[in-house]
This record gives structure tokens, sequence and C-alpha cells, in this order.
């Protein structure tokens, strides 16, 4: 049994060593999904040792990723993304993700998470672009460029200008935009985004949430960010929510939140909303109710995008103008386009599918 005795002392060295390491030397910081997709995409073409990693032909992130990532603008890390089945609860899944490091590297790995992280993202990317849900919000994609606003200045200009104040005293503006589809409201939503370097998280309701997971949603939003609530229309008519309705008015849905809870979201009971922009959109003004379109504490403007008149036709099509009929901005942008080309008016809109 002598042989048993260096074996013993070995492993009890081992174990002693592991211990050290990883209790003492390394520090293992968990991080979300949003913050691993950002590190990847930083960390693709950089230098990396990689342990496990996933193939796949969509554009999407891997599920499963494990790499020692070494990149001049922050220091080296072990990143391990994976998915975990989940016993109970909503969802059936949760993704794992947490990064390692040395301790004495611990306050610039902090640090670069929660500052340059970020600046890395608009340079690279973009604005990024999520979805709220009542557990957390993930990215969907990101916003590099914008074309400036087309219209008048005199419709979109002050809430431009307010949204550069609000930055500054970290305070809470908001905005509704409606009108005709195609008439640039999303397109506005980018060009703020980009222009004042402002996240975009996207707010949308289905039958499942509950008052509770609303709040939830409303909870977690961050400061410096842009709060979209788009085609709000969709959701309520008045104070009445009608997702999935049909056209003779019934409801099977088994809606299970309130309207009142929305407003006592946007009216900041669950959060302190520093330098956040809330921004609804719809087609129809009628369905938007008082208490949202007529309280400047929740929205203090109200931005009609109807058809562009003729003055700005005329600036975009010039002697097309007049007989281009009553279009949306996108129909008037793709007519000169088609011009450019040297096609006719009637030829144009017959490729438009427009009646002459």
């Amino acid at each position: 049994m002598n042989w048993m005795t260096p074996i013993l002392a070995l492993s009890g060295i081992a174990v002693g060593a592991w211990a050290i390491i990883r209790y003492l030397i390394l520090v293992e910081i968990r991080i979300d999904n949003n913050t691993f997709r950002t590190l990847y995409d930083i960390c693709k073409d950089e230098n990396k040792f990689i342990i496990d990693e996933e193939f796949f032909t969509e554009i999407r992130h891997p599920v499963v990723y494990r790499a020692f990532c070494f990149n001049k603008n922050f220091p080296w890390f072990y990143i391990s993304h994976y998915e975990r089945l989940l016993q109970a609860g909503f969802q059936g899944k949760d993704l794992v993700t947490s990064i390692m490091c040395t301790r004495w590297n611990y306050k610039n790995i902090k640090t670069f998470l929660e500052v340059s992280l970020k600046e890395l993202q608009i340079n690279l990317f973009g604005v990024p672009v999520r979805i709220a849900t009542p557990w957390n919000t993930d990215k969907i994609g990101a916003i590099k460029y914008a074309n400036n606003p087309i219209f008048p200045e005199s419709l979109w200009k002050d809430f431009d200008d307010e949204i550069g104040e609000i930055l500054l005293n970290n305070s809470k503006t908001g905005a509704i935009l409606y009108g005709e589809p195609g008439n640039g409201k999303t397109s506005y939503v980018k060009y703020l985004a980009v222009k004042h370097n402002l996240p975009i998280t996207i707010i949308t309701f289905v039958p499942e949430f509950t008052n509770i997971d609303i709040m939830f949603m409303f909870s977690q939003i961050s400061s410096g960010t842009i709060v979209l609530l788009e085609d709000f229309d969709n959701y309520f008519d008045g104070r009445k929510c009608i997702i999935g309705e049909g056209n003779n008015g019934s409801n099977n849905m088994g809606i299970k939140f309130t309207f009142d809870v929305i407003l006592n979201c946007l009216d900041g009971v669950y959060n302190s909303y520093e330098r956040v922009v809330f921004i609804l959109t719809a087609n129809n003004i009628e369905k938007i109710d008082e208490a949202l379109r007529s309280r400047p504490s929740r929205f203090k403007y109200v931005k009609c995008f109807s058809n562009p008149n003729l003055e700005l036709k005329t600036e975009l099509i010039e002697e097309w103008a007049e007989a281009a009929g009553n279009l949306n901005l996108d129909q008037i942008l793709r007519l000169k386009e088609f011009k450019q080309l040297g096609f006719s008016l009637e030829e144009s809109k017959k490729k438009m599918d427009i009646n002459t």
C-alpha cells in the first residue's frame, strides 16, 4: 500500500492547487444574454482559443460557446455560454453565460463591461435594438446608419432638441407619432436613436402577459434608452384591448393585463426613467386614449406624419407632383427612383400597382 501514499499526496496537492486557482486567483462573473451577444460579435474576428462552438448557417448567435478571448481593447478572459433546461416555469430553457478572469483584472473587466463595451457596440455595430420580455431584454439587431427626416423641421425638430436636453438633465420625455403607414414614423425613430446614440427597447403585448409581467418589463428599462411602443392601435382601441379581436368584436384570447397598469408604468411608479425617451406610434390617432395623448407628463409631443403636401412632393418629384395624387412618402420616394431611371409617371405608377 506504499504506492497509495504518494498518489493521495499528489491528489491533495492537485485539489489544493485547483481550489487556490479557482477561488483565490480567478473570479467568475455571470453576464446577461445581451452582453454575451455583444462580446461574441466583438471577439468574432479577434484572437481566441475556442473550446466549444456551435456551427450554424443562420444569422444568429450560438447556443454553445466556450473560448479564451485575447483582445487588445480589454483584459483577457474565458467565456462560457451554454443552454440549461428548466424544471418549471414559463420558459423551458435558459441561457447561462459567465466570464472568468484573474482577480487583479476584475475591476478592469467590470469597467469594460459597464462602459467600454457599450461604446464599442455603438462604434462597431451601431445602437442595439432590443425587445423587452418580463424576464429580460433580448438583443434582436442594431442600427448603424439612418437618414435625416425629409419632412420640414417644424414637424420634428422640437422633439429632437428636447431629447438632447433630457440627456443632459437626466429626465424623460415622450412623443406620439401617428399617421398613415409609409410616412416615416419608424425612420424618424431610427434617426433619433443613431443621432443620440440611444439603444431602442421595443415593448409589445401578448395575451399571456399579466399586470405583474408588464410591471417587470417597464421596471428593467435602463437609463439612456428609447422605449418604443410601436403600432399601439393594434393593441388598444381606447382602453379596450383588441388583441385577437375578430370582425364581430369577439375576443377569446383571455387577456390577462389591464390598461391602467400601462399608465402607471409610464408615470414611473416602478422606475425613475433617467434619460429615457418614450415613443408611441399609431396609424389611427382616434384609437389612442386621451390619457395618453392629452397628458404631457406621459407624451409631451403629438406629431402627425401625414402624406406629403404639394410643396414636399414638388421638391422630390418636381413636375410630377400635382399628377402623382395623394401618395405616402414611401410611394413618392419610389416614384423619384423611377423618374431618375427615365420612366414616365404612368409607367412608374403601373410598376407600383397604383391606379392612374
